[in-house]
């Protein structure tokens, strides 16, 4: 089941990536701080029902930029982002939060889980979506993601 078939967090969080491999050899960090909005429509697994999503979301980047790879840090947390179902007319709100850091040498890959909550009101059935990112950087410094399509789902 494609439960994320309209989301752009993952779309979202890729760009930035690969923002980050698009600037200058530098030496500076680079910090961005942005909000963008996220819309799109969310199937709950647990009940089949689809939902409208809207709202924005932070994404706050920083980079230093060496010779051999980059020093990286982003976090991203969802502002005030709702859902409302298209069957039941029920509320949803979208939890998503998360930080990453660390180095990436030229030629490495990292893989990075990011977890959010979609909570249904009214006795709707709250789920869980588990999804991986793939950064990788190839042997010219250029950064590329990859975000699986996939991922696992916790009905709760």
């Amino acid at each position: 089941m494609n439960v994320l078939r309209n989301s752009k967090t993952p779309l979202i969080a890729a760009m930035a990536i690969l923002a980050l491999g698009a600037l200058p050899l530098a030496r500076a960090e680079v910090v961005y701080n942005v909000s963008m909005p996220l819309d799109g429509v969310i199937s709950n697994p647990c009940t089949g029902e689809d939902f409208v999503m809207s709202g924005s979301g932070r994404l706050i980047m920083r980079e230093t930029i060496t010779a051999n790879g980059s020093h990286y840090g982003m976090h991203f947390n969802s502002e005030g982002m709702r859902g409302v179902g298209l069957t039941s007319g029920r509320m949803y709100r979208v939890m998503d939060s998360w930080n990453e850091s660390g180095y990436i040498g030229k030629g490495q890959v990292i893989t990075s889980g990011e977890t959010f909550q979609i909570i249904g009101r009214g006795g709707m059935a709250d789920f869980v979506v588990h999804t991986l990112f793939h950064l990788t950087m190839d042997a010219n410094g250029d950064m590329t993601a990859f975000f699986n399509k996939g991922g696992t789902i916790e009905c709760r």
